[in-house]
């Protein structure tokens, strides 16, 4: 009972003992009641921090995007989204490296393995950050990704962090929209060609605009430009000049008998 001092008892050498003992009595006190105010700061630390990691593993896990933990070169944690990317449960991902869930080459042709392994290197100096990267699914079709690449710092040890983003189909629509573009540059200089062929039969003719619609006389500007071009990459220039003369459809209908 630390609250429990020693009486005096008289003599001298037994008061310097007791007062000796009274003072580390009361030191042992303020030490204990500094402990048990520390232990209540840590156990309100430790529950903000609990508090915490409970709401990062729950973004981590309700994030639309594949989010992959990788140390070393291994993948040590990955969420919901990223089992559902490559079309595999945690169990066949877990421990595994990115490159075994790749074609044998990226897109910048460089071998997955080799390519995985140097972008881990890189991240954890700091020297990298976005990346693309090619997966591959059971069934052999191939996925295409951009990712955001960071290292955390968990501990001692430096984890990589790696959020992948599809983009397959939005690839996709630019490689459709890029081979359109060219088949209509190529066909309308094509039409072009035509037009000359016109010209050296059929000699110059006087434009009559009568009863012609401000569209049409908008389309024999644009085959105009496309005349005068000649060239496939002159043909986007010249859409420019015409945009800014083009009239809304509401102001100038194409009137069908």
């Amino acid at each position: 009972d630390l609250d429990h001092w020693i009486r005096p008892t008289g003599s001298s050498e037994f008061n310097t003992i007791e007062k000796a003992i009274n003072c580390l009595v009361t030191s042992l006190k303020g030490t204990i009641n500094n402990l048990k105010i520390r232990e209540e700061e840590l156990l309100e630390e430790l529950g903000k921090r609990w508090k915490a990691e409970e709401n990062y593993r729950r973004l981590f896990e309700s994030a639309h995007e594949a989010i992959f933990i990788l140390k070393d070169t291994r993948i040590e944690s990955c969420n919901n989204a990223a089992t559902h990317l490559i079309g595999m449960n945690m169990k066949e991902i877990i421990g595994k490296e990115l490159f075994e869930f790749s074609p044998p080459t990226q897109p910048d042709g460089r071998d997955s393995k080799e390519a995985s392994r140097e972008i881990i290197r890189r991240v954890t100096q700091g020297d990298l950050s976005i990346i693309e990267w090619d997966f591959m699914k059971k069934d052999g079709k191939i996925l295409n990704t951009q990712a955001q690449c960071s290292a955390i710092l968990s501990g001692d040890e430096i984890l990589v962090m790696i959020i992948f983003r599809d983009v397959t189909e939005l690839l996709e629509m630019r490689k459709r929209e890029i081979t359109a573009i060219s088949q209509i540059e190529e066909n309308l200089v094509r039409l072009a060609a035509i037009n000359d062929q016109i010209d050296d039969h059929g000699g110059d003719q006087p434009e009559k605009d009568a009863g012609v619609s401000g569209h049409a006389r908008e389309g024999r500007d644009l085959f105009g430009i496309v005349c005068q071009a000649r060239q496939p990459g002159a043909v986007r220039e010249g859409f420019g000049h015409l945009e800014a003369s083009l009239t809304p459809f509401a102001e100038d209908p194409v009137v069908i008998p």
